[in-house]
């Protein structure tokens, strides 16, 4: 920024302008902190004479002057940052604000002082809606300690009990953040002189779904009869599966739902969560079909993806066999859905399923093989994981048969463990190194090796020790004196 090449100096200014734009402005305050490590002190540089300006140029627009200045104010150097906020304070837009708040917490008395002042100026139901904007930040000043900012609250609380303030917290939800959007939105829905229409409207112009979740779960007990009945083909076909929980619980408390087959839908839903409170609504009614409800509906249409998914939501031991016949599917989340199910069922019944794919080319099936595998390691055989790691050319299923190694307690473990920490893999070799540490550290004296396991690993000691760390080796010798004196 202190180049006098000029256009080096204008393509830094966009960039960073451009990054901080894109970043969340929740990570602003990590920059920050990260900034004073990063950046040179006096004894580099004269920060303390250096003018703000010198960093700008005349080709930049007022939004990366704002930003190349509002990034001055994390500067480790007291006078240069107090320097960027004098400056930053005279440009009157609302995109200064988060630097403002973040400096609130500065550890320089006078700068905090300055930044707090300027923002108590700002809490007035004028400039509200920029508060709301970066509500994240404006909440998160309640957990700054260097100083005390408190009166800031305070005004803020007095302004939420101005009589036109349910009228301007309307006015602002169109600008707030997600927590901005929620603030309002609990301030509205505890207000009994909101209607609960203008509450609805609120709720499906929502674009986000966790807000919509929030919304409806504070409104819901607010809605009649009638206005439920008559919205709730949209309310159940929300795409936030919370409201579609929220609105099938309410729904049966009221006793709007109160016979099986007004509920056999939720079955049928996309969501777990949404089909686990259909089945406890539906038993609390006499109705536990389930089983056969989603076997009659394969029938009908073997590749229906929900239907298979409802099914190994209730599925039993006597299934498996059809389970595994439902492998063949293309859709890696059914897939992991099955594996998962199979591996609860019996693990030992599907131990050959999960190995095979285990060297799946998707990685998400991959990875949910591997979870499994790894929740019964210890019945796992070594050898066969150590062929896959040999044969394959896929590096996500060497990475996962490695970690299952690593994660195995067995003496048998040890001796791959060895042999992997001088794989040609880098990541391998790293796993199998770190799977020898933890195995040290768990290591069980009463847990004794065969002759055959202590022979193995005393082959793989001897090949690798040039490569092993001699403390491991040390350690390794002196565990096993007893057992080869017992032998």
């Amino acid at each position: 920024m202190l180049s006098t090449d000029i256009d080096l100096k204008d393509r830094a200014i966009r960039i960073l302008s451009r990054l901080m734009e894109q970043t969340p402005i929740k990570k602003w305050i990590s920059i920050d902190k990260e900034f004073r490590d990063r950046t040179s002190y006096s004894w580099s540089y004269d920060w303390k004479s250096e003018r703000v300006e010198t960093l700008l140029s005349s080709h930049m627009d007022t939004m990366e002057i704002i930003h190349v200045v509002g990034l001055s104010t994390f500067h480790p150097n007291g006078y240069f940052r107090e320097k960027a906020l004098d400056y930053l304070m005279g440009i009157h837009h609302p995109t200064i604000l988060p630097y403002i708040m973040i400096r609130c917490n500065d550890w320089v008395n006078v700068i905090s002082k300055k930044a707090s002042d300027y923002l108590y100026h700002l809490v007035n139901r004028h400039h509200l809606k920029n508060i709301f904007q970066y509500f994240t930040l404006f909440m998160h000043i309640n957990k700054f300690q260097r100083n005390d900012v408190k009166y800031i609250g305070s005004k803020f609380e007095k302004l939420m009990k101005h009589p036109q303030i349910i009228n301007i917290l309307f006015s602002c939800l169109e600008h707030g953040d997600v927590l901005g959007r929620r603030f309002i939105i609990y301030r509205l829905a505890h207000n009994p002189s909101v209607d609960y229409k203008q509450l609805m409207d609120v709720f499906f112009k929502e674009s986000d779904m966790r807000v919509q979740g929030y919304t409806i779960d504070r409104i819901l007990k607010r809605l009649p009869d009638d206005y439920l009945l008559n919205k709730q083909a949209m309310l159940l076909n929300a795409k936030f599966y919370q409201v579609r929980v929220s609105i099938i619980r309410e729904m049966y408390v009221r006793k709007l739902i109160h016979k099986p087959e007004m509920l056999l839908f939720s079955l049928m839903d996309k969501h777990e969560a949404v089909r686990e409170i259909g089945r406890y609504f539906l038993e609390q009614m006499g109705y536990n079909d389930f089983i056969q409800f989603y076997w009659e509906r394969l029938k009908a249409n073997p590749k229906d993806d929900i239907v298979i998914l409802g099914l190994t939501d209730v599925a039993a031991h006597d299934q498996i066999p059809q389970l595994k016949q439902l492998l063949i599917s293309e859709k890696p989340k059914v897939v992991r859905k099955l594996l998962r199910c199979l591996a609860t069922l019996d693990f030992g019944q599907c131990k050959k399923e999960l190995l095979f794919f285990l060297e799946d080319s998707r990685i998400g099936v991959s990875n949910e093989a591997k979870r499994m595998l790894m929740a019964h390691s210890h019945l796992i055989d070594v050898e066969g994981l150590y062929q896959i790691i040999g044969k394959t050319d896929r590096e996500h299923v060497m990475i996962n048969a490695g970690v299952i190694i690593c994660h195995s307690h067995q003496w048998e473990a040890l001796s791959y463990m060895i042999k992997l920490s001088s794989h040609q893999s880098q990541v391998i070799a790293h796993i199998a190194k770190e799977g020898m540490h933890k195995w040290k550290r768990r290591y069980n004296p009463y847990k004794k090796p065969t002759q055959e396991q202590l022979f193995k690993t005393d082959q793989a000691v001897s090949k690798y020790q040039s490569l092993l760390n001699q403390e491991f080796i040390q350690w390794y010798h002196f565990i096993t004196k007893v057992y080869r004196h017992q032998h």
